[in-house]
């Protein structure tokens, strides 16, 4: 558990390489979202995209590294967040309050 209750989701993906194992490591919080702010740490450079019920993207962005907190103003309801990096992808549902 984050700071302030925050419910934190930590994924590290384990993929093989040439080179070696590499992993992703991603946090995403809070999660069921709240006041429109998604935190998310990314360890690599990696991209995003958030997907509604019908599979829409409704927020996409690439090329993000280190902490940043995203303004989403998405209507309440279930969301998928997609993470892809050079080590892997990563899917997640988000609620958003």
């Amino acid at each position: 558990m984050g700071a302030n209750g925050t419910i934190l989701i930590i994924a590290q993906i384990l993929t093989n390489t040439p080179s070696g194992e590499q992993n992703l490591h991603v946090q995403l919080y809070p999660n069921p979202v709240t006041n429109n702010q998604l935190n998310i740490n990314f360890a690599e450079t990696a991209g995003l995209a958030l997907y509604d019920a019908r599979g829409q993207v409704v927020c996409s962005k690439t090329n993000l590294i280190g902490e940043l907190t995203l303004p989403v103003s998405l209507k309440r309801g279930m969301y998928v967040a997609r993470i892809a990096g050079a080590a892997g992808s990563w899917s997640e549902k988000v609620v958003v309050e």
